[in-house]
């Protein structure tokens, strides 16, 4: 039975649990007005490698890497900044985790973006993060799922 399900089964499976409650982080999601002093502060202090770079209506533009900022003018706003793509995003309201691994493991950060409807930043996900949540997800019993009003995909809450 094992080698007719495919040895993948595990990351197929994760298309079945919403990414609903998966952790998001905004310690180091910046506008693009903001300096590159101020990044690296942020970076800093949220132990990140990347910060993510947003425009004035919250949509992500790209990553700046700590370690290009760290070579540039401390009062250089980020809009001036050579920023790496992100790949694609997630929409946890809508999304699977699996979708969430799938921009993840896209991204050159090992990060991925969750956005909303209109494509707004809510936050930024991480390995870490979805590990939990994918742990989470595996040690919930298919009815506590629905009665803790997290339902899987295709679900509906009453």
């Amino acid at each position: 039975m094992e080698g007719f399900i495919g040895f993948d089964r595990g990351i197929r499976r994760l298309s079945f649990f919403a990414a609903d409650d998966l952790d998001l982080g905004l310690e180091a999601v910046l506008g693009e007005q903001a300096t590159v002093a101020e990044a690296l502060q942020a970076a800093k202090s949220a132990g990140q490698p990347w910060v993510l770079v947003i425009d004035s209506e919250r949509k992500p533009l790209g990553w700046a890497a700590t370690a290009r900022l760290e070579l540039l003018p401390g009062e250089r706003p980020l809009s001036g900044v050579p920023l790496t793509g992100y790949c694609h995003t997630f929409r946890p309201g809508a999304d699977s985790l699996r979708a969430a691994l799938d921009a993840t493991v896209l991204s050159r950060t090992g990060r991925a973006i969750g956005v909303d409807k209109q494509g707004r930043v809510l936050g930024v996900t991480s390995f870490d993060r979805l590990r939990i949540a994918i742990h989470a997800a595996d040690e919930a019993a298919p009815e506590e799922r629905g009665a803790a009003g997290r339902p899987v995909l295709g679900e509906t809450r009453a």
